[in-house]
């Protein structure tokens, strides 16, 4: 049985066996108790905080530590009514019971906001309202403090036009982790947003964020000019959080202009692991340089995903445009499948393999590479590298001898995954195209095609599937021939 399984079923037993097993925890150490109901589902804590007094605080530890909802929690002060504008207190807070509130509030520690209708039904549609008669109710009855004191992730999804607002009372010196996704953009909700923004940089020397998420889906270019300044103030307003976030670890921002004023923010971020952007590519594309050589100043980069919505716009990039990413000495995973073409040469792929030893995934997913270029991927690239994506062009496969034509030390000797894309090997390919993968690639390797295996997020996609013909006749030439 499953660890997990096991330890859910502890408080399913024969009811003879209950007060023993109760007994049993009791003696544990609380550290030990709260890490065997770390492990249990909620079920299970309902029916442990209902049957036993010694494990109720730690079964409504794991009950209430992460909520899809905040409705619960506001039902503990008032009943709540259903209105156009989303829920609200029937009765306001006169007689709100504050003393039982703050002991489950002081609980969560992750929560989900929507602040409209629609949207998932495990969501939490709240009119902003609520939040300011809560937050009232705090100043009078209980001091200034956060609805959350213990919240350490929160995420928001906005619909209503002052609904960024909704943030600032659950905020607290816990919190670590923030995410904001922003479904209106009108030049008001980006000034609402904005005065949000500027207020939680104003709380910098309370806030510590370890990653932030924010994304604002885009139906289409921004259409007037008042909305362009309005853009301007909330991108001038998120950079100036950023600045105050020296310790940011892991930041996504969707979508980023590569002339706007967030790139002088990353200077700041010399913390910074993880950074996953999309780019809107307004006008000329040097400024997609300049901003490549803002993010290079994160010299601590482990993971970069960089795309742009305008794929298949524009002329190819060249090694130059990327050059500057070279810097970032620690990526281990470099993800620009989703960005324009590039363009890359014999030379450029041997300064990539002595800049990104530590590289374990990289994902150079645009136009077809010549097949030539896969050997001195081989070549430059350490034994760290696992995973390596290349649509490939294999016009001149033909001519390659793997026994005069191949670089010194062209040896794939780590690398589990060569996903080439699209690509589309001939059946008369198919011996060839593996005699050459043979050769520079040790036993265990595997070819994959079709979709992506990560999609802009950096989450592993199931669009990916193993090149079944071409792997045949690799693991066919690996077991005839003396691999060394």
């Amino acid at each position: 049985m499953h660890p997990a399984s096991e330890k859910s079923s502890i408080f399913r037993l024969e009811a003879g066996t209950t007060l023993a097993i109760q007994s049993t925890f009791l003696t544990l150490a609380p550290e030990l108790t709260a890490q065997i109901f770390a492990f249990a589902d909620k079920p299970t804590c309902a029916n442990a905080a209902r049957s036993c007094k010694g494990l109720k605080e730690f079964a409504l530890d794991q009950l209430w530590k992460d909520m899809p909802s905040l409705l619960p929690l506001f039902r503990l002060l008032d009943e709540l009514n259903y209105t156009a504008n989303g829920w609200n207190f029937t009765n306001g807070l006169a007689n709100a019971d504050w003393d039982k509130f703050w002991s489950y509030a002081e609980r969560v520690r992750a929560v989900t906001v929507v602040d409209r209708t629609g949207g998932s039904v495990q969501s939490c549609h709240l009119n902003p309202l609520l939040f300011l008669h809560t937050s009232s109710g705090t100043l009078t009855c209980n001091g200034a403090r956060p609805l959350l004191p213990q919240l350490t992730r929160l995420t928001f999804h906005c619909y209503h036009p002052d609904g960024t607002t909704i943030v600032l009372p659950l905020i607290g010196p816990s919190l670590r982790h923030l995410s904001m996704t922003l479904f209106k953009t009108s030049p008001y909700t980006s000034k609402i947003a904005s005065t949000t923004f500027s207020t939680l940089t104003s709380m910098q020397s309370l806030l510590r964020l370890d990653s932030l998420e924010v994304v604002i889906p885009r139906s289409g270019p921004i259409p007037t000019e008042p909305a362009r300044q309005a853009q301007a103030v909330l991108d001038r307003s998120i950079a100036k959080l950023l600045e105050s976030q020296k310790d940011l670890q892991s930041l996504r921002l969707t979508p980023f202009r590569p002339n706007s004023p967030l790139n002088q923010a990353f200077v700041h971020l010399s913390l910074l692991r993880s950074l996953v952007i999309t780019y809107i590519l307004e006008g000329h594309r040097g400024s997609l340089t300049e901003s490549l050589s803002s993010i290079a100043s994160c010299t601590c980069l482990e993971r970069l995903f960089i795309r742009t919505e305008e794929r298949e716009l524009g002329d190819p990039l060249s090694f130059f445009d990327i050059r500057p990413l070279l810097a970032c000495r620690q990526l281990a995973l470099f993800d620009i499948s989703h960005l324009h073409a590039l363009n890359l040469d014999h030379s450029d792929v041997v300064e990539m393999g002595k800049a990104w030893s530590q590289m374990e995934s990289l994902l150079l997913w645009t136009d077809d590479f010549p097949i030539r270029l896969l050997p001195s991927f081989a070549a430059s690239f350490s034994s760290r590298l696992r995973c390596l994506g290349l649509p490939l062009d294999l016009e001149d496969m033909e001519t390659i001898d793997p026994l005069t034509q191949l670089p010194p030390g062209a040896k794939f000797t780590g690398l589990t995954t060569l996903h080439i894309g699209e690509t589309w090997v001939k059946e008369d390919q198919l011996e060839t195209f593996a005699k050459l993968l043979g050769s520079i690639c040790s036993p265990g390797v595997k070819v994959w095609s079709g979709q992506r295996p990560y999609d802009s997020d950096g989450q592993r996609t199931d669009g990916a599937r193993q090149y079944r013909q071409v792997n045949v006749f690799l693991d066919k030439f690996f077991r005839t021939n003396v691999h060394p």
